[in-house]
């Protein structure tokens, strides 16, 4: 059980997702909540997706992967203007993670935003880059 509960903190963190703690957060609803609406945007139903999105922000505003996946619906359906806002919601709940401001920098480029595309990817070269040098001490 330990060992499942580790790899599949594993697998949420890599989607920004809360990880598992016995008896404070399950893994079966909103995870499977999670996968549908994800699956829906892969299989190109993108209204699903984004409704399902939307009930899971409803139920649970404070989950990074969940304005992630916003972002990646509205980006899909070509609305880069709340693709980045979706980004910038998933940036102040972890604002160091510098894949969330990468992100938010090509978001912000395809909205015609070139400023501030520019500055979202300075943030994410320097996260990345503090990032790198903690882990090799």
């Amino acid at each position: 059980v330990t060992y499942s509960i580790k790899v599949n903190n594993q697998a949420r963190r890599t989607r920004w997702l809360p990880e598992f703690r016995t008896g404070s957060i399950t893994l079966s609803e909103e995870g499977e909540h999670f996968q549908a609406a994800k699956r829906a945007l892969l299989s190109g139903k993108l209204d699903k997706a984004e409704e399902m999105v939307d009930n899971l922000l409803a139920a649970n505003p404070r989950v990074a992967g969940f304005h992630h996946l916003r972002s990646r619906v509205m980006a899909k359906k070509g609305n880069y203007s709340e693709a980045s806002e979706a980004l910038r919601r998933a940036i102040a709940i972890l604002p160091e993670e510098f894949e969330l401001h990468r992100l938010l920098s090509v978001a912000l480029r395809k909205a015609g935003n070139k400023a501030e595309a520019a500055a979202a990817a300075a943030k994410a070269r320097t996260l990345e880059s503090s990032s790198q040098k903690r882990r090799a001490m």
